[in-house]
């Protein structure tokens, strides 16, 4: 009964598979030749196999140790030598920076002793100078007194000292305490307050400073166009902080002596001023219009505050900082020693404008009641509907236009007057830069 080749299983002559193993079995003309290797030989050539595979591994460990060994002689002889060639380093280092120190301290040395003679020989240069002063001065039968560095005279009455009288602060010491009522180790108070003491203000006429406020607004370039156009901005809301901040902006080159007419209308920074300008007005109309319930008061208010506002305005528009406009203990003695001059300064220029008001209200009038007289009423009220509210666009379009002249020659004149009444306020705005106005 044949086996089978793999499992040694007995198996019958027709089967195909082994039952045991399931191994297939070569059909009779699938076998081209005998096998002639049998299981055991196969053995025997794989333990034969195994047998000098294990000579050659420690053949080959032996080798490999022996290497190593000799690789990490070498490497321990390469550090023995870079440590001595080290070590040879630092010596050789050390003793040059020994010797190097050596010299630099033999040198200070000398220096210091050359130093020492030298201010031996001026300390006695000037002490055989003080004795020979006052051996000069003393009488024969003194004695010098080493101890007191100067001549005893025991007959000779000294002069009573004199105390120059000290100034007293402005403000007295104030000293911060503990809870307890004891001053603290650190003294955190002793301070005095050095208030900066400003030159009173000058009197200075009005009548110069307004001529060249004239004389400098006919010298503006194409100052007709520029009229024009500013009194256009001006009726505008919200643009005309343009036309104010170019007012302030002509007035500040006044003050600092700066003879240019020429200035642009929309330049950066005019806007801002314009704005604080708007602000101080509002401020400042608010306040009258308190006081303006009293009817004949509130006149005499608007009247006194109106020049005192310029000078705030003015304050604002010289250092571009808006708090100098409330600068009331500079302001207000600028303002009391030339009262009369503000006043007219600010004034006799914004009266035409006051009187051209007044002169446009009165002939609107008589017009109006004329022309209802010659027309009957429904047709009047037909043709102020149609023409009406053009007339009163030209008409308050004029009143622009002169207003801003006018505040063109008030700004400009007092430009000038500052700059003789208040040369502070332009040395102080000079100082941080605000002079330059381009």
């Amino acid at each position: 009964m044949p086996t089978c080749s793999l499992c040694g299983a007995p198996c019958r002559d027709d089967a195909l598979f082994c039952p045991n193993c399931g191994a297939r079995f070569a059909a009779p003309d699938e076998i081209t030749e005998p096998i002639e290797q049998t299981y055991e030989e196969e053995v025997v050539i794989v333990e034969d196999a195994l047998a000098e595979d294990v000579l050659v591994d420690e053949t080959i460990a032996q080798d490999a140790t022996e290497v190593v060994a000799e690789v990490v002689e070498e490497a321990a002889d390469a550090v023995d030598e870079a440590v001595e060639d080290v070590a040879e380093a630092v010596e050789d280092a050390v003793e040059e920076a020994q010797e190097d120190a050596a010299e630099i301290v033999e040198e200070v040395q000398e220096a210091v002793e050359d130093a020492a003679e030298d201010f031996e020989e001026v300390i006695g240069e000037a002490a055989d100078e003080v004795v020979d002063a006052d051996d000069s001065g003393a009488p024969e039968a003194d004695a010098y007194n080493p101890y007191a560095s100067a001549f005893a005279h025991p007959t000779t009455p000294e002069e009573p000292s004199v105390e120059e009288p000290q100034p007293e602060p402005a403000v007295a010491h104030k000293v911060y305490t503990t809870a307890g009522g004891q001053a603290d180790s650190y003294q955190q108070a002793a301070y005095a307050a050095t208030r900066r003491m400003y030159p009173p203000p000058n009197k200075v006429q009005y009548r110069d400073a307004l001529r060249k406020g004239w004389e400098d607004f006919k010298a503006m370039p194409n100052w007709m166009a520029k009229v024009l156009l500013l009194g256009l901005i001006s009726a505008v809301p919200i643009l005309n902080f343009f036309a104010a901040g170019f007012a302030m902006r002509w007035g500040a080159r006044a003050a600092f002596k700066d003879e240019r007419t020429d200035l642009k209308i929309f330049q950066e920074g005019a806007f801002v001023l314009g704005f604080f300008e708007f602000v101080i007005t509002l401020i400042w109309g608010v306040a009258c219009s308190i006081v303006g319930i009293i009817p004949v008061v509130g006149v005499v208010a608007v009247v006194l505050v109106a020049p005192l506002m310029q000078l705030c305005v003015m304050r604002l528009a010289l250092s571009r900082q808006f708090g100098d406009a409330f600068t009331f203990d500079r302001i207000w003695p600028t303002f009391k020693e030339n009262f009369g001059s503000t006043m007219a300064l600010y004034w006799l220029p914004n009266l035409i404008t006051v009187a051209a008001g007044l002169v446009f209200a009165f002939v609107t009038a008589i017009v109006s009641g004329l022309f209802v007289a010659a027309v009957n009423a429904e047709s009047a009220l037909i043709i102020f509907a149609l023409f009406g509210f053009v007339l009163l666009f030209v008409c308050g379009y004029v009143l622009c236009v002169l207003a801003i002249g006018v505040m063109l020659v008030v700004f400009r004149a007092f430009g000038y007057w500052i700059a003789e009444a208040q040369p502070d306020w332009v040395e102080d705005a000079r100082a941080i830069g605000a002079d330059r106005i381009d």
